[in-house]
């Protein structure tokens, strides 16, 4: 605390994390998270947006903003934030915040999902499958699905669970 209290990001950013998750003695507190990550993305330090792109996009310890929440996972997708760019693709899937673009939430679920990111490897998959931003492709999709699965994604855990079961475009097993 004294070294957030004196100005460092750093451990401004950590506070932060400290109270969005109420994890390491501190309670869970929206307001003091996004205080404190405020304060160390003000400071330079950048890896917070995420979560205060969170804070806008679910109302935590903030009015519910789309629109802001958005301009957070921008500002992280352009310093190559996986999570920054898989949270903007979402908004662009669904149009929350910005204008649905299919196209453009697959690209950037591409690129997190190039950069290892499974849960965009498992959006891709998906996006494959039902031909959403890109052309239909049940092949790409197993392979982005069973990228994301060995990566211990969950829901591609099942997913792929449920393919093997059925023997759904892999080999029954």
């Amino acid at each position: 605390i004294y070294r957030a209290e004196k100005g460092d990001p750093e451990a401004q950013n950590d506070l932060g994390c400290c109270y969005y998750d109420g994890s390491d003695g501190f309670p869970q507190d929206y307001y003091l998270a996004y205080s404190w990550l405020s304060k160390a993305v003000e400071h330079g330090c950048l890896s917070g947006l995420v979560l205060i792109g969170e804070c806008y996009y679910y109302g935590y310890g903030v009015e519910q903003n789309y629109s802001k929440a958005v301009k957070m996972y921008l500002r992280g997708t352009e310093i190559g934030d996986m999570e920054c760019m898989d949270n903007l693709a979402y908004c662009y899937s669904k149009g929350i915040g910005v204008n649905r673009d299919a196209k453009r939430a697959a690209e950037l679920y591409e690129t997190a999902a190039k950069l290892g990111f499974p849960k965009a490897q498992y959006s891709l998959g998906l996006c494959y499958l039902h031909g959403d931003g890109v052309p239909a492709d049940v092949r790409l999709a197993v392979d982005w699905i069973s990228q994301s699965a060995r990566n211990k994604c969950p829901e591609a855990l099942n997913h792929m669970a449920k393919r093997f079961y059925c023997g759904d475009g892999v080999p029954m097993d």
